[in-house]
């Protein structure tokens, strides 16, 4: 069992639980097994309703979604946040640490190589916080509010628009495909980035 604090996002079309693959039971470093059930529930103050699927996106093995209905994000009445348009309109970004909520001004770079990546600066100096550090599954925001995307490692932060799904992990009983074959192949292409993007 595992707990994960969640946004929900929106990409004009569908809406999303975002996470990253570390906030959920399943991990890089083990051997991957096949579950024999899996379920989860997304939950806000008294809210409880079951999640049917997970997705691993094909934009990086280590980002997870649930698709959720939109009917039902308007009934939990959480804020479902917009992609920016615009990601790199501003040189400065907003870092909000997804476990204590702490929160910084950072300038990012794009990465030369990929650009559905940015670094982040590993040390942040913020005026209420001190010094706070970004750390993988920590969200990123520009400076209108809306969500660039989530931290994969402490430094750099893949920038979300495309939601394909890699696998689509559906909940239940004996999920098939098998979860050993998904988190198979989640390692190998993890393992296939180049090393600072690991």
């Amino acid at each position: 069992e595992k707990d994960t604090h969640t946004v929900l996002v929106s990409d004009g079309d569908k809406v999303y639980a975002l996470m990253h693959l570390s906030d959920t039971p399943f991990t890089l470093v083990e051997s991957p097994t096949d579950y024999e059930h899996v379920s989860g529930f997304l939950s806000r103050g008294t809210f409880n309703a079951p999640v049917a699927e997970l997705q691993f996106l094909r934009l990086d093995p280590r980002v997870v979604v649930a698709p959720i209905d939109p009917s039902l994000a308007a009934l939990m009445g959480a804020k479902i946040y917009a992609l920016a348009r615009e990601p790199f309109k501003f040189p400065d970004a907003v870092l909000v640490r997804a476990d204590d909520g702490r929160y910084g001004d950072t300038p990012f770079r794009i990465d030369a190589q990929n650009q559905s990546y940015v670094k982040l600066d590993n040390r942040i100096v913020t005026r209420l916080f001190g010094e706070i550090a970004p750390k993988r599954g920590d969200l990123v925001f520009s400076k209108t509010g809306d969500l660039i995307g989530i931290m994969v490692n402490n430094d750099y932060c893949v920038v979300l628009g495309n939601f394909a799904a890699a696998h689509t992990l559906r909940m239940g009983d004996n999920p098939d495909p098998k979860t050993s074959a998904i988190l198979g192949d989640v390692y190998t292409r993890w393992q296939r980035l180049p090393i600072r993007l690991q």
